[in-house]
């Protein structure tokens, strides 16, 4: 019987299974299977009437066709299996590559020829501000999802903001950091400009404060602790950020900080000491060198140390150090007196609520001074 069982002397054909009788062994051992197959398939054929030790064909001299029923069923049986062990490795590997496997951690837009806006599926909007909008959008190719900030053209040239546009670009594009939004490319058409970035599902780290009004020092400082991370990475590479708030950091599945929007980043002109000019940023978090660039000469990235300050005291106060009534903030107290550097004072004590105290007070003083021996 090609390819059944054979109890002749003579060697039957072969077909890949080559079948040796051993009474101290198993009831049939062949080669190419493991032990853990060749017991199962003596389990299979045993419950099925066919022992090793008999001495000729069954009652019906169909042997052969119940020994293939029974090889095929452990075969299928070993082929669900492994089916189903591929698709836990699938499975685990999206969770590794994303706390949530819908949201993509990495994207290949292929040839700049080629991109375009239509090879994604724009689900709803999730930000707006001045230049365009930013969207929830899944890419068609492989259904993971990510952010899509699209900018305006038109505006971009009405108010001369190439530069800001082209830095953003460049500066996310050399950055790869746990704490910086991660970007994956850009695209383009008539009207608008497109980032691709990583999307981050938690939210806006001043969403807490609008719900707690304010947080404890402990949990301020998991927060702090992760921004400080992410602006020294911003410096090391050479570059300023200039905008920091809270609204410009958001937080991820798992409460992690994401550096955001690095529309006003820059290289400074001559070197990471370099001096820079330029009026941007937030007026709540500028620095009296930012506010009183004439007279100071222009502002070095030592002012983004200031705006952290700022928003460690706004994280465990509620509002930022300048703010009247808890309304709206007062720029008068952070101009600059005095024509030189040397001379220059804040107008205003900043008051520490007695509930700051210990590190987290001196940590907030120290970055909040004018004297920059004394400030990181």
């Amino acid at each position: 019987m090609g390819g059944g069982l054979s109890l002749n002397p003579k060697p039957a054909p072969d077909d890949g299974y080559n079948v040796s009788v051993d009474e101290h062994a198993l009831p049939w051992t062949f080669q190419g299977e493991t032990d853990a197959d060749t017991v199962i398939m003596s389990r299979r054929v045993g419950s099925m009437g066919l022992s090793g030790d008999k001495k000729g064909p069954s009652r019906r001299g169909v042997g052969g066709t119940k020994w293939n029923k029974a090889k095929h069923t452990v075969k299928s049986t070993h082929a669900f299996g492994q089916a189903g062990s591929a698709l836990a490795t699938r499975r685990a590997e999206a969770r590794a590559d994303g706390t949530n496997g819908w949201i993509a951690t990495h994207c290949v837009l292929g040839p700049r020829s080629h991109r375009g806006i239509e090879k994604f599926e724009l689900v709803r909007v999730i930000g707006r501000g001045v230049m365009g909008e930013v969207s929830l959008a899944r890419f068609r190719k492989d259904g993971k999802y990510m952010a899509i900030k699209a900018i305006s053209k038109g505006y971009v040239v009405k108010h001369d903001d190439e530069r800001h546009v082209q830095n953003e670009r460049l500066i996310l594009g050399q950055l790869r950091h746990p704490f910086v939004v991660g970007l994956f490319g850009t695209l383009q058409d008539k009207q608008k400009i497109y980032f691709v970035l990583e999307y981050v599902a938690g939210g806006e780290l001043f969403s807490k404060l609008r719900g707690n009004r304010c947080l404890s020092a402990a949990v301020a400082k998991f927060y702090l602790v992760e921004i400080l991370a992410a602006l020294a990475h911003v410096h090391a590479g050479g570059f300023v950020y200039r905008d920091l708030k809270p609204e410009n950091v958001l937080l991820d599945t798992e409460g992690h900080c994401r550096l955001v929007d690095f529309g006003f980043a820059c290289a400074p002109p001559d070197g990471p000491e370099g001096r820079m000019r330029t009026n941007c940023g937030t007026p709540a978090y500028l620095s009296p060198e930012q506010l009183s660039r004439k007279k100071t000469g222009g502002y070095t990235r030592i002012v983004d140390w200031w705006a952290f300050g700022c928003v460690a005291y706004e994280l465990m106060s509620g509002h930022t150090p300048f703010c009247l009534g808890h309304r709206m903030d007062n720029l008068l107290p952070i101009l600059i007196n005095g024509s030189a550097p040397s001379q220059a004072k804040i107008t205003r004590q900043i008051r520490i609520m007695r509930y700051i105290y210990g590190s987290s007070k001196d940590a907030s003083h120290s970055r909040l001074s004018w004297d920059p021996r004394r400030a990181p």
